[in-house]
């Protein structure tokens, strides 16, 4: 019989020679209020398993039910995922930034000498300095009469091409990222709870 539209699904179970109906869900008979109308004795009740009680659940109100549960489910495991992986991310990404330390912009001068090396001038809190250049330093100079520095606050006699590491940057994109699904998982979750 239907599940859905409340009708009770009954089975044929053989006792001592004949056949009675026996109620799968609360093992009464709306005839014999529970007792064998032939015999007068109280019917064996048949007990449901929980994987019967999915099953009348899922029939009584839809397989949509189940998907929104399981979407839930996962919803709420990435958002733990990710703000517990994001946290990690922006703690790290804090930790090198202190480390780092701040580096202030200036205007660099870029000189190839005939040995093959590159010197980098700049000025910084009131004093000349200058050092030698790698050579994947010196790859990535594009202006060697104007080129954008950057050197250290209180220490202006360290000086590099680029204001963060890129260690630093890749820890940064990886707070956004994680902690940007984690608000998306969270969203996900209410909505199928007040949709549930």
């Amino acid at each position: 019989m239907d599940l859905a539209g409340g009708d009770l699904e009954v089975e044929p179970v053989e006792r001592d020679g004949a056949p009675e109906a026996l109620l799968q869900s609360t093992g009464t008979d709306h005839g014999g209020h529970g007792r064998d109308a032939t015999r007068g004795r109280q019917a064996p009740a048949r007990v449901l398993s929980p994987a019967g009680f999915g099953t009348i659940r899922a029939a009584r109100y839809g397989v949509h039910m189940d998907a929104l549960d399981l979407v839930s489910m996962i919803a709420e495991v990435i958002t733990w995922i990710a703000f517990g992986l994001g946290g990690a991310c922006l703690l790290v990404a804090v930790m090198l930034r202190l480390v780092d330390g701040t580096w202030e912009p200036t205007d660099a001068v870029v000189v190839d000498g005939e040995s093959g090396l590159s010197t980098v001038r700049w000025f910084a809190e009131g004093e000349f300095h200058q050092r030698h250049l790698s050579a994947e330093e010196r790859a990535h100079v594009t202006t060697p009469d104007d080129q954008a520095a950057f050197y250290r606050r209180h220490t202006p006699d360290r000086l590099r091409l680029e204001r963060v590491r890129p260690i630093r940057r890749v820890f940064a994109t990886l707070t956004i990222v994680l902690l940007g699904i984690g608000a998306i998982a969270t969203v996900v979750s209410v909505i199928v709870t007040l949709v549930g």
